[in-house]
């Protein structure tokens, strides 16, 4: 992952709002759905952060089902 944009995230975390970490298995499946093949640095990020934003920005990624 992007080594400025961790610096970020945990500079700014308490202004951010993340939600949730994303599953291998549930990154499988949103691939094999959309027939795509997202690249490692996203799989990354939506593992550790989920979806989100910080200071503002949005950062999507897969919201958790509950």
């Amino acid at each position: 992952m992007n080594n400025e944009l961790l610096e970020l995230i945990n500079q700014y975390m308490e202004k951010g709002d993340f939600i949730g970490e994303v599953s291998d298995d549930n990154i499988a499946k949103a691939e094999k759905i959309l027939e795509v093949n997202f690249p490692p640095e996203y799989k990354e990020f939506v593992k550790n952060f989920g979806s989100g934003g910080i200071c503002g920005v949005d950062v999507l990624g897969e919201k958790p089902q509950y």
